[in-house]
């Protein structure tokens, strides 16, 4: 029975879980993510593309019919909310990229608190499942190390992507998986509708990892069949559909509003499936997917070489449960074929996958375990070195949140040596595998994107239109507080003709004050506009030129 002092060291637990978590996203995120305030600018077209949609979505403008991208629309809602924060910065990024950080991060320390009480054989607490004070040590030591080479692999990009703000998506499913599987579990229904809701979530942020949830219920189904019987899963399976359809719900009922189901469908499903895929035969395509992961691997080992250790520990370990291994594997698969079977890869695509490195932080608590019994099993006493952290756990003294206090305390100031080094190995993965480090201290007077606003602002013209013509969105509809008005507001990777022809004809009426072009100058340009500025930017060792055009009759005169 729970009594009121387990109830609150509980909610004590649970708080320090929640406020350790953000605060190691947030030191972490303020050096990895270029959209920290120590970084002028987040320069990735990506993100300012995501931005400019959820703008145009605050304004009344609704994505798909009005304006073109093929991402989900929950992805532009949460940039529409960062518009909100601040109109021409992305500090309403960063506080979005922390919050989805530290959900990251506390769904990893709670998987990995579970995982290493199965791993230790001795230093439980009475609970099952519960490490002692050596294994919530080693997790709590190692998520800060964990998060950092995460966030600081080449996967990770400039930051902001749609795969980093699925992570706590992926991570909280494996969470639910563990919850799912375990035969004492009571709520299995409620757990597996939380599930699909999670789900619903990665449909409408970016569907081709939706495989991940395929994997999830396929496991669940399979393995709880024998126990609950066809029927029972059956219900399992749709009681997963109905929290999809939950998270879908809202959506399909705002483009019903704005009669614009027909350009969600079409924008979102049947171009990403039939367009922007490539057409492979089968046999390159499984060998594209298996050259993909060989080369994403070697681009990312601070993640990747953790995750296949822990996944290699995990699945070898004969404390964890045959149905667990298969989930965990089974969700990896179908992650992955999501991911790349669709043969286009670009390199921040494998981040989802770095979730598995968490399996390396229970594996270090059981190999230390293992490691500390050494010296008793050649002594012919193992007990003797654990028997103090036992006897601590089991402890049944008339005040035990007192002694939690005092012991907590006591561990702090041992810890503190390891602390220190686990920070020194988190900064140094930070500094040597984030690509975002040689951006740091760099001024606005030496990023172009700063002077072409200042541009657009010293024409005094109210309200300025803006046309991206053979480039994504390079950052001006943000810093320049400019609101997309054309439809194919940039130029877009996916091969439809209807973007060329409809810029050209947005160039050919003058549709826009200004037009920004990189590499070349548009046919027809000279008619309505003249150019104002130029740019020459580093992309990773090439020159790319930019040039600023403004229409000659600003006031369309």
């Amino acid at each position: 029975m729970t009594t009121n002092t387990d109830r609150r060291l509980n909610q004590k637990r649970q708080a320090r879980e929640i406020l350790f978590s953000c605060l190691c996203s947030f030191v972490i995120l303020l050096f990895c993510t270029r959209s920290s305030p120590l970084y002028p600018f987040n320069n990735w077209d990506d993100v300012n593309s995501y931005f400019s949609m959820g703008k145009g979505m605050m304004n009344g403008m609704v994505p798909y019919r009005d304006l073109f991208d093929q991402k989900g629309i929950l992805l532009y809602f949460l940039y529409g909310l960062c518009y909100l924060v601040s109109h021409t910065s992305f500090i309403g990024a960063f506080v979005l990229e922390i919050a989805a950080a530290a959900l990251h991060l506390w769904a990893v320390l709670k998987i990995s608190l579970l995982l290493a009480g199965r791993a230790q054989k001795a230093g439980r607490t009475a609970d099952h499942d519960v490490p002692g004070d050596s294994g919530r040590m080693i997790c709590y030591f190692l998520l800060p190390l964990y998060g950092a080479c995460v966030y600081s692999t080449r996967c990770m990009w400039y930051g902001g992507s749609a795969e980093e703000l699925m992570l706590p998506l992926f991570a909280w499913g494996l969470w639910l998986l563990f919850r799912v599987l375990d035969p004492g579990e009571a709520e299995i229904g409620r757990c597996i509708f939380i599930a699909g809701l999670l789900a619903g979530c990665v449909l409408h942020i970016k569907f081709n990892s939706l495989g991940f949830f395929f994997g999830w219920m396929a496991a669940v189904f399979f393995c709880r069949l024998r126990r609950d019987g066809i029927l029972k899963s059956l219900l399992h399976c749709l009681i997963f559909l109905g929290g999809m359809g939950a998270a879908t719900l809202p959506w399909l009922l705002y483009f019903l509003f704005h009669h614009a189901v027909r350009d969600w469908f079409r924008v979102t499903i049947w171009l990403n499936l039939f367009v922007y895929s490539e057409k492979l035969p089968l046999a390159e395509r499984i060998y594209t997917v298996a050259k993909t992961l060989y080369t994403h691997f070697l681009d990312n080992p601070a993640a990747f070489v953790p995750a296949a250790l822990g996944l290699l520990w995990f699945l070898l370990s004969r404390r964890m449960r045959a149905s667990e291994k298969i989930a965990v594997v089974s969700t990896g698969a179908f992650l992955t074929l999501g991911i790349f079977i669709g043969g286009v890869s670009l390199p921040y695509y494998p981040l989802p996958l770095t979730v598995y490195a968490l399996f390396a932080i229970p594996a270090a608590a059981g190999v230390t375990d293992v490691l500390t019994g050494l010296p008793g099993v050649l002594s012919g006493n193992p007990g003797v070195l654990r028997r103090k952290e036992t006897e601590g756990s089991a402890c049944n003294a008339p005040d035990k949140e007192d002694v939690a206090v005092r012991s907590g305390r006591e561990r702090v100031i041992r810890c503190l040596p390891a602390a220190v080094v686990i920070i020194l190995l988190s900064a140094a993965a930070i500094a040597r595998f984030s690509m975002n480090m040689s951006y740091l201290g760099t001024a606005e007077a030496d990023v172009w994107q700063f002077r072409f606003r200042d541009d657009i602002e010293a024409s005094g013209i109210e309200d300025p239109t803006l046309l991206n013509m053979n480039c994504f969105d390079a950052g001006l509809y943000c810093l320049a507080d400019i609101v997309p008005s054309c439809y194919f507001f940039q130029t877009q990777t996916i091969h439809l003709d209807d973007v060329y022809l409809s810029q050209r004809e947005n160039l050919r009426r003058g549709d826009t004050d200004f037009v920004l072009a990189r590499e070349w100058y548009p046919n027809g340009i000279d008619e309505h506009y003249v150019e104002i500025d130029s740019a020459t930017a580093d992309y990773f060792g090439e020159e790319e030129h930019f040039y600023l055009f403004m229409r000659k009759d600003p006031a369309g005169q």
